[in-house]
């Protein structure tokens, strides 16, 4: 049985059965949980959900973790934040907004995504891009879902 064929299920009241059809339409999780239910890295060098291969992530030696330090690139062009170099990394921001990814968008990245885990034959690993690390570690199963890509991402 297909997931939109739907399934029958008896109505008390009526006596009847109906075909009951289920629609996901949202989800609510936290950051890792993101990263398990979408595929998309939550951490490491392209770890910003919004801005993707976008990200300004930096690797601190002495702490020996990556920090993301273009933050206030999400601030109004004039905040005063923008501008101050002192408080900050000793630059001024000057990155606009990220640009936003609609489902379309992201369905075009992940479409032709094939990982297969673990070792052995016909094994893959996620392929990297521009020499960077990867933003995506596998596909999500919810792309199977033909009305994913137009609900926003």
């Amino acid at each position: 049985m297909m997931w939109n064929d739907g399934v029958e299920v008896w109505d008390e009241d009526k006596r009847e059965t109906f075909t009951l059809r289920a629609m996901l339409f949202i989800t609510i999780q936290d950051l890792p949980a993101l990263g398990s239910l979408s595929g998309q890295a939550v951490k490491g060098f392209n770890g910003c959900v919004q801005c993707m291969d976008d990200t300004s992530g930096v690797w601190l030696k002495n702490c020996k973790k990556v920090v993301y330090i273009g933050t206030r690139r999400f601030l109004r062009l004039d905040h005063p934040f923008r501008r101050n170099e002192k408080s900050f990394n000793g630059k001024k921001e000057t990155l606009p907004l990220p640009v936003f990814h609609d489902g379309k968008q992201v369905f075009a990245m992940v479409k032709d995504l094939r990982i297969v885990f673990r070792k052995g034959l016909g094994s893959t690993s996620v392929p990297k891009c521009y020499n960077k690390a990867p933003m995506w570690k596998k596909r999500s199963v919810l792309w199977t879902l033909p009305y994913w890509k137009d609900l926003q991402i």
